[in-house]
């Protein structure tokens, strides 16, 4: 599931600040619509996590290529060529710890829009226990 950050945020900042109406008037509703969100966002954690391996693994078969070059017989290879070479895996190997690190960086704001999520549920789930408690008090 490729879903736009923005548009992840977006749904998740609407379904939380509609919960307390929507819990006002049917709780399980709510529920509901906290699981759901908490599932987009996980999917979307999953994804990240997705990409992260393949960009380590791209980090990974870039170091071999640069060492590949280096191990060439030196008829084969100019010292040039070398150098270009050394340059075109620095370069890639920045872009892919770029990639890495907004990856990262993604995965904490998917956390803290999570956050408030998790709360509204146990808080749920906290009224729910004490309503059943005091449900089944001796009176």
């Amino acid at each position: 599931m490729n879903v736009s950050p923005a548009r992840t945020g977006l749904v998740a900042l609407l379904l939380v600040l509609t919960l307390p109406v929507a819990q006002a008037r049917d709780p399980d509703v709510s529920m509901k619509r906290m699981q759901t969100v908490l599932t987009v966002l996980n999917q979307e954690l999953t994804a990240t996590y997705d990409q992260i391996k393949a960009l380590q693994a791209a980090l990974s078969a870039n170091d071999r290529s640069a060492l590949h070059v280096q191990g060439r017989p030196p008829s084969v290879t100019t010292e040039e060529q070398v150098a270009a070479e050394k340059r075109k895996a620095t370069a890639r190997e920045q872009e892919i710890q770029s990639q890495m690190d907004a990856a990262f960086k993604r995965i904490k704001d998917i956390e803290a829009q999570k956050q408030p999520i998790l709360q509204r549920l146990q808080e749920y789930l906290d009224a729910e226990e004490q309503a059943e408690a005091a449900n089944t008090q001796p009176k």
